[in-house]
């Protein structure tokens, strides 16, 4: 009797761990919610507008995790969600190559337009979804495009996320953010040979990977108030212009760690009021000419102000190399410490720390440690920083400011 009952308790909790796995094939899990329950069709004829704005209305109702289940849904005008009326919703599929969604949206409009129009909106999660189609607007935006920092949308994450804008007209954008912040993006974004594949008219705080391809441009920095993000190992490959910051002000204090950028034209196009905020940083990247992938620096273009290229060796600014060289610093402060050893900020400026690349592991900072692949840093006087890395040393660079 007891090794019965020992069975029937394993094959209970067996039955209970196992019942999460089937909430991607079934609508009656508790809390998720299945878009094909409430009218969605993969006919390509078939304008699932109203399918998905019922999916939202009810998740904004009584909550929930929205589900997009293995197709094709067409779209046929802009569907709009205004994100403020609930917090911490997740909205998947089965995988950006298996859950598909196909704009068509008449002309001047987004595709699929995020709001925050009732209140700031928080902790929102897109997962494992592929978004297409053709719109002569941006195809996905937070915000209202060109609109800056009049929405707000915080710690929000894009993961596993595909973008496609096949419209091939300049205004036509994949993916653009207009009040981003403290979030994480990670995402294959393609534009369309002459729009933007990544547009930022308000950003702050956010991590970016992924690939911001296939535009012409790749990033394009511009607006206001699009600062401190950190873009870690983006590829942005067949593209007119790798970057473009033309911020009409704070569009600066950017790192730009490692990555691939192959362009027709300029690396980076800078026209930044650098009087405002400067301090673009380019962390050692891979760059080279369309024409001849991987080979030769493309060049800067525009006024060059607000742009710094770190090298293993030091600065360098526009096509001329300033090398850090602050009399006032330590030695062993002029060059990447050794893995694992810790030193003390012991001057009364303050200073900044810029360290990146593949090989670094960890960074530690007052005792404590977390994962990154680099940054920027600001160090108190008094203030302890290590960093932890395997083989070549990474990219390192101070001074006091």
């Amino acid at each position: 009797m007891q090794i019965c009952f020992c069975l029937l308790l394993f094959f209970c909790a067996s039955i209970a761990l196992d019942t999460d796995r089937f909430h991607r094939t079934t609508s009656t899990n508790a809390g998720v919610k299945n878009v094909l329950d409430y009218g969605a069709k993969t006919d390509p004829t078939f304008d699932n507008h109203d399918a998905f704005q019922s999916l939202f209305d009810a998740i904004i109702e009584s909550g929930g995790r929205g589900y997009i289940p293995t197709g094709t849904y067409h779209i046929f005008q802009s569907l709009q969600w205004d994100l403020g009326k609930r917090s911490g919703v997740i909205i998947e599929g089965d995988g950006a190559g298996s859950s598909k969604i196909v704009f068509s949206t008449p002309k001047n409009q987004t595709g699929w337009l995020f709001t925050s129009d009732t209140h700031d909106a928080f902790y929102w999660t897109f997962r494992d979804l592929g978004i297409s189609g053709q719109s002569t607007g941006s195809l996905v935006s937070f915000g209202r495009p060109d609109s800056g920092c009049q929405s707000a949308f915080n710690t929000f994450w894009l993961n596993g996320i595909t973008i496609n804008q096949n419209m091939k007209v300049k205004t036509a954008n994949a993916l653009e953010l207009n009040g981003v912040y403290n979030s994480i993006i990670s995402a294959s974004v393609n534009g369309n040979y002459l729009g933007v594949s990544l547009k930022l008219t308000c950003a702050q705080f956010t991590t970016f990977t992924g690939s911001y391809s296939s535009g012409g441009v790749g990033i394009h920095i511009t607006g206001s108030y699009t600062f401190a993000n950190t873009f870690s190992s983006v590829d942005v490959e067949v593209v007119g212009n790798g970057v473009v910051i033309d911020a009409s002000s704070h569009g600066g204090n950017n790192v730009f760690i490692a990555g691939t950028y192959i362009v027709q034209h300029c690396f980076v196009v800078d026209n930044a009021d650098a009087s405002i905020m400067n301090n673009n940083l380019f962390m050692v990247p891979n760059t080279g000419y369309q024409e001849h992938y991987g080979v030769g620096l493309p060049k800067y273009c525009g006024k060059l102000k607000s742009v710094r290229l770190v090298e293993s060796k030091g600065v360098k600014a526009g096509t001329d190399r300033i090398v850090e060289d602050d009399a006032e610093l330590a030695p062993h402060m002029r060059h990447v410490p050794e893995s694992g050893h810790t030193f003390t900020h012991s001057l009364p400026s303050k200073l900044q720390v810029l360290v990146g690349g593949p090989t670094l592991d960890s960074i530690t900072i007052n005792g404590v440690t977390f994962s990154s692949s680099g940054g920027q840093f600001h160090l108190e006087t008094g203030d302890t920083m290590s960093v932890q890395y395997r083989g070549e040393a990474p990219s390192w660079s101070c001074r006091l400011i």
